[in-house]
């Protein structure tokens, strides 16, 4: 597969993007294409991940754990899709060469996959459901809340670093804006 034109954003199926903030810039192998709505689209961007906050707090922080771990096992597979666009398209875009963007797709998948998430969960919280429900704890019972919608701006310089602070909150069943460097 060859990538005339690398989309480097990705907005929910339900926001309407208008076709004329979308400016295609050189980046070095690949042109990229990138997504300018400033603050008013920021605003509806947020708006409308506050407004479907509650069907990713409905989730089991098991369900959301094996979600993204499916994704990581996908980035690992040798013979998926995903992962083939993602090293044709990561060395075009980052600098990195084709050996180097291997390795740092799986170092970094490798951290994303399901056993380390559910480990991640385990030694941040006594018993992950607390993200779901209140639990038994030494002095009651407790219960963690995921923030409102959280808005990372990432570096842009380090592949992979803003896919792991989406996962990271995602787990905490945060709907997230990542706007990467």
């Amino acid at each position: 597969m060859t990538t005339s034109v690398f989309d480097a954003w990705q907005v929910p199926a339900w926001f309407d993007t208008p076709a004329e903030r979308v400016p295609v810039v050189d980046q070095g192998d690949i042109p990229v294409r990138t997504l300018d709505g400033g603050p008013g689209m920021v605003q509806r961007l947020v708006a409308g991940l506050a407004a479907r906050r509650e069907s990713l707090l409905a989730r089991p922080v098991a369900s959301v754990v094996e979600t993204l771990g499916s994704v990581a096992a996908r980035f690992l597979d040798p013979g998926d899709p995903l992962r083939a666009e993602t090293l044709e398209v990561l060395p075009g875009t980052s600098g990195l060469s084709p050996p180097m963007a291997e390795a740092v797709l799986d170092g970094m998948a490798s951290d994303w996959t399901t056993g380390r998430l559910r480990d991640l969960l385990a030694s941040e919280f006594p018993d992950p459901a607390v993200l779901d429900t209140f639990v038994p704890g030494s002095q009651g019972r407790l219960r963690a809340m995921s923030p409102g919608v959280c808005v990372q701006i990432v570096a842009g310089s380090v592949p992979g670093v803003g896919t792991t602070a989406l996962v990271r909150s995602l787990m905490t069943k945060a709907p997230t804006l990542l706007k990467p460097g």
